[in-house]
């Protein structure tokens, strides 16, 4: 994934939607090894770029949303976590429905914030 990355931010520049595209697969992979802490980086870039690019309600920046989300769950910086979580899983919802594994992702993630706060359920 990072010789991706790299292909992508030399051939298309840093600012590219498929340089954010690498960025947010690179996060998901470091992520998905565990590794939260290297995964924080790009999911924070590849969300800045989305975010400049289309409009803030996108399924493609809710999506981001989530996996910076997530990360920052794993990291335990849950205000952010939550601020993040809780703004995507509407869009999310809207546009994959609720039971596309994109949307229940999003659901367990904040129903798992909302364990360790206490606080109450996750949405539907």
């Amino acid at each position: 994934m990072r010789r991706a990355l790299a292909i992508c931010r030399t051939a298309l520049g840093e600012r590219h939607p498929t340089t954010a595209f690498a960025l947010l697969g690179l996060g998901r992979v470091l992520l998905d090894q565990g590794r939260a802490e290297e995964a924080m980086p790009p999911l924070r870039q590849a969300l800045e770029l989305r975010l400049a690019a289309m409009d803030s309600a996108s399924p493609t920046v809710a999506l981001t949303q989530r996996d910076l989300g997530i990360c920052l769950l794993r990291l335990e910086r849950y205000d952010e976590a939550e601020r993040l979580l809780r703004n995507s899983y509407p869009v999310l919802l809207a546009h994959w429905g609720e039971d596309h594994e994109v949307t229940r992702l999003a659901r367990t993630e904040i129903a798992r914030l909302e364990r360790r706060e206490g606080t109450a359920p996750a949405p539907r």
